[in-house]
């Protein structure tokens, strides 16, 4: 099925209502680090900008994929406002804040949970936890 960008937002819509997230399609650049959408032909391409300058482009054919990235950075903001309140010290903040986005992305679509937590795996098989500078 070839989607639109209506569609595309359409979508983004019910994501967000899944997680209680209330966002706005990001139909242009806001210039403020955010991304922002556009479709060139059949491709859609996410980007980032900030002050005018772009600090990122993707490039998919597949509209669920850009879901994806377009909600990973809403359950991200979710994830850190949640650890924030949350905040255990002698813990490491990622703890709280990884395993946040595993469970808004899960509720979502729990492929995605599945998706974000290899993500992490990955992340933290780099940069392990470290409770005594991070907590």
């Amino acid at each position: 099925m070839d989607s639109t960008l209506s569609d595309v937002a359409a979508k983004f819509g019910e994501c967000c209502s899944a997680v209680g997230a209330r966002k706005n399609f990001p139909w242009g650049p806001a210039h403020n680090g955010s991304a922002h959408v556009e479709r060139h032909g059949a491709e859609y391409v996410y980007i980032v900008t900030e002050r005018g300058n772009v600090l990122e482009t993707r490039r998919t054919l597949d509209a669920e994929e850009l879901v994806y990235w377009l909600m990973s950075n809403v359950v991200f903001d979710l994830a850190c406002d949640f650890e924030v309140q949350h905040r255990a010290k002698g813990r490491s903040f990622r703890r709280m804040l990884f395993a946040k986005e595993i469970e808004l992305m899960s509720q979502i679509d729990p492929s995605w949970g599945q998706r974000k937590a290899e993500e992490i795996e990955a992340i933290l098989a780099k940069a392990p936890y470290d409770d005594a500078i991070e907590g």
